[in-house]
Parts: structure tokens; C-alpha cells; sequence
């Protein structure tokens, strides 16, 4: 019985290493980091997406994903600002800015030239309001 139990784990974990050495992006394993200010905060997020609604937000919201070069990320975003100020970027692994997003527009497509993590950073600054991005890889 033990025997059956540890190789059904070593089954599972080889998978999983497995998964996360193949694939385009973290499969469940991108990380979101807060900190700072979150009231009457609701997020969402997943492997591809994230999105919060909130009354009041300063701080910083990150969230890990794993780009190839050559990838054609398109980015699709919208939020509302009733108050303050929020911005939303995508750095490099080195942490420099690839691209702010204009609240004004709603898609931004971009091609990956090195492979590695990237982070989608929202800063808000004492806002109040709501965001949502997505991105496909193409």
C-alpha cells in the first residue's frame, strides 16, 4: 500500500514539473503579491487575467507570467478611475517597464524578445474604482 502511495506521488509531482518546464505560461503556479491599501477589495485572477474592484487602493498588485521570445502577447484592459490615480504595466525580468497602459486605449499587442518572467504591476494611488487585463499569446 505504501508503495502504491509513493509512487502515485512521484507520478504527480514529475507531472508537475513536467507542466511547468513545457509550458507557455506558470499553469497555475504564477504568483500575485498586494501590498498597500485594499478596501472593499474583490479580485480575480487566473493563469491569463486579473481584475479587482475596489473602493479604495494604494499600493502595488503583481502578478507573474512567463513569456517566450517570439511570442505575440495581445493585451486587452479596461478601468474606471473615480478617484486617484492607477496605472498598469508590464516590466521585463529585470523589472524595467516594457509598456504603461493608456487608460484610454483597450488593447496593446506586443512581441516578446527574450524569454523569461515578466510581472503585470497595478499601482493605484489612493483610487477608488475598478481593472480589468487579460492577455492571449499568439
Amino acid at each position: 500500500m505504501k508503495k502504491n502511495i509513493i509512487i502515485a506521488l512521484l507520478i504527480i509531482v514529475v507531472s508537475i514539473a513536467f507542466l511547468k518546464i513545457n509550458s507557455k505560461y506558470d499553469i497555475g503556479f504564477n504568483t500575485t503579491t498586494h501590498s498597500g491599501v485594499q478596501i472593499g477589495w474583490i479580485e480575480h485572477s487566473g493563469s491569463n487575467y486579473i481584475g479587482a474592484k475596489y473602493t479604495k487602493f494604494s499600493g502595488n498588485l503583481a502578478k507573474k507570467v512567463k513569456f517566450k521570445e517570439g511570442d505575440g502577447v495581445t493585451f486587452h484592459y479596461e478601468s474606471e478611475v473615480e478617484d486617484g490615480k492607477l496605472s498598469i504595466n508590464l516590466l521585463d525580468s529585470e523589472g524595467e517597464t516594457i509598456i504603461e497602459f493608456e487608460p484610454d486605449k483597450k488593447d496593446e499587442v506586443i512581441e516578446i524578445t527574450k524569454t523569461g518572467k515578466y510581472t503585470v504591476k497595478v499601482i493605484g494611488k489612493d483610487t477608488k474604482g475598478s481593472f480589468n487585463i487579460n492577455w492571449e499569446v499568439e
